[in-house]
């Protein structure tokens, strides 16, 4: 993108880190990782062929604590944000 676009009126909106989404089919929340990092662990696990991280630049991890050390470091930044449904 040439340095010298820009739109009019243009504002940039807030991060969405803390945000609770809802919309009429679904809720999206900040991940909590002690209730939820188990569950999603062993979705991934049983995910023998790693299609769940096919795009993903991170995992699998064989070990929940593992993945939960990641999840503490990299879950609390603000890019890319976390949520769950």
């Amino acid at each position: 993108m040439k340095g010298d676009f820009s739109v009019e009126g243009f504002s940039m909106p807030p991060h969405p880190k803390g945000a609770i989404l809802i919309e009429k089919s679904v809720r999206l929340e900040p991940l909590n990782i002690e209730r939820l990092s188990e569950d999603l662990h062993n979705a991934n696990v049983v995910d023998v062929d790693s299609l769940n991280l096919t795009f993903s630049p991170y995992g699998p991890f064989q070990r929940l604590d593992d993945y939960q050390k990641w999840l503490k470091i990299e879950a609390t930044k603000d890019d890319p944000t976390f949520f769950c449904d």
